[in-house]
C-alpha cells in the first residue's frame, strides 16, 4: 500500500499540483462532515470514498492535451487501484468520475460524480481567484 501511495504523490511533482490535490481532499474532508449523518442515497460513505478517491487520482498524468491527460490518468488509476486489491466495481466507478471531472460536466450522472464534480469546480474556482 505504502508503494502505491508514494507512487500516487511522485506523480504531483509540481508545487502547484500539489496545492490544487490538497485542496481538493481539505474540500472532500469538509464534504465528507457535511454529508456523514445526512441519506442522500443506502451508502453515502461509499460515494464520499467513490468521489475522494477519483478527486486523488484525477490529476495523475502531467501533459498539456486534455484528452490525452485523461485517458493516461484513467489507466494509470486503474492500475494503482488494482495493486490494491480493490473490487473492479469500484475501480470502474472511480474511472468514470475522473472523466466527468476532467471533462468538467455540469451535472454528473450519479451522487458520487456530482460530488466529485462540485468540490473540482470549487477548488479550481477558488484557484482563480487567488490568482488574480
Amino acid at each position: 500500500m505504502k508503494e502505491v501511495f508514494m507512487d500516487i504523490l511522485s506523480r504531483y511533482s509540481k508545487a502547484d499540483r500539489i496545492q490544487h490535490l490538497t485542496k481538493c481532499i481539505e474540500e472532500t474532508r469538509i464534504a465528507n462532515t457535511i454529508l456523514y449523518g445526512v441519506t442522500l442515497s443506502s451508502a453515502p460513505k461509499a460515494m464520499i470514498l467513490e468521489a475522494e478517491t477519483a478527486l486523488w487520482l484525477h490529476g495523475l498524468v502531467d501533459v498539456k492535451e486534455k484528452r490525452t491527460r485523461t485517458f493516461a490518468s484513467v489507466i494509470v488509476a486503474k492500475d494503482l487501484l488494482h495493486r490494491l486489491g480493490l473490487p473492479i466495481s469500484f475501480i470502474n466507478k472511480v474511472a468514470r468520475i475522473i472523466v466527468a471531472i476532467q471533462q468538467h460536466e455540469k451535472f454528473g450522472k450519479d451522487s458520487a460524480e456530482q460530488i466529485a464534480i462540485n468540490i473540482h469546480a470549487d477548488v479550481k474556482k477558488s484557484a482563480r481567484k487567488t490568482r488574480g
